[in-house]
């Protein structure tokens, strides 16, 4: 993200589900571009079924699932606000398997060092690639690891 128009951000408008389509017109725009799409578990389940457009038309993003198996924002609006969570934890497929379902690869990591990695391999294959970053205690734990 080092020159204009290189980020996207859905300000202004409802943010779930907007990463992996965006993503997906973002890599159509500027094919010679990696495309990262950083997306939440319950986010990306709105459009999981665009992955078999993006098979089929050859769109490559690289696709990071941040699976803390929550409605994350929510869950910690509600505990900032009422001390609990309601109706905020969510059942998960195995995105590994739901990618590998549509012939996509798959790496599942579990700290910043593995997550790092996985970004630069998936940089070099300029192929579309899912990233799972299963972080079950959230972001700082995630980062203390």
């Amino acid at each position: 993200m080092d020159r204009p128009r290189s980020y996207m951000y859905p300000h202004g408008w409802a943010g779930l589900g907007f990463g992996f389509p965006a993503a997906m017109g973002a890599k159509v725009g500027r094919p010679e571009c990696p495309v990262i799409c950083v997306t939440g578990d319950g986010g990306f389940q709105y459009n999981a079924q665009e992955l078999g457009t993006a098979v089929q038309y050859g769109i490559n993003p690289i696709v990071m699932v941040f699976n803390d198996s929550a409605w994350g924002v929510l869950k910690g609006f509600q505990q900032d606000r009422g001390g609990r969570q309601m109706a905020t934890n969510l059942v998960n497929p195995d995105f590994v398997k739901l990618f590998d379902s549509y012939g996509i690869g798959g790496t599942r990591v579990h700290n910043v060092a593995e997550m790092s990695r996985a970004v630069q391999d998936a940089v070099v294959a300029d192929r579309i690639h899912l990233i799972e970053v299963v972080m079950p205690d959230g972001f700082p734990a995630f980062c203390r690891n």
